[in-house]
């Protein structure tokens, strides 16, 4: 017989998706502390990549946060870190489903950054603008 044996391989394509779909859903469903951000949710600027973020004299991110609420939205800093973070609460027949964003970004300055210089605006489109004067996300770095 040549061919392909197209039961035997839907047969293969199934069992291959039952086994993804347990994965997935067990890792959905998997507990992870809030308190412990992972590496990767953190991003490290240096004074060169920083620059790709630059517009008028400031360093500006912009971030969607449309399925948030304007009161969930937290923006501050932490040494020379801009921490944003929203949350969502929904509720649902089957209880309460949770939804956050968090981001935190390390400017190259060797300096803690003053809270008054970071400025951020949500506008009515869902779009968190947050802005930091280049001066101030790179002092102390290079005689700046």
């Amino acid at each position: 017989m040549f061919g392909i044996d197209a039961n035997k391989e839907m047969e293969k394509l199934k069992s291959l998706m039952s086994q993804t779909t347990s994965r997935m859903h067990s890792e959905v469903f998997a507990l992870k502390s809030s308190e412990a951000q992972p590496e990767s949710s953190i991003v490290h600027f240096d004074p060169k990549s920083i620059m790709d973020y630059v517009e008028n004299d400031n360093v500006r991110f912009n971030f969607d946060m449309g399925n948030f609420s304007s009161e969930s939205v937290e923006v501050k800093t932490v040494g020379n870190t801009i921490e944003v973070h929203a949350q969502r609460k929904t509720k649902t027949a089957d209880g309460e489903t949770c939804e956050e964003y968090s981001r935190t970004y390390e400017m190259p300055t060797h300096e803690a950054i003053a809270p008054e210089k970071v400025t951020s605006e949500l506008f009515k489109e869902g779009v968190l603008t947050v802005q930091l004067p280049v001066s101030e996300a790179l002092q102390g770095v290079d005689g700046k």
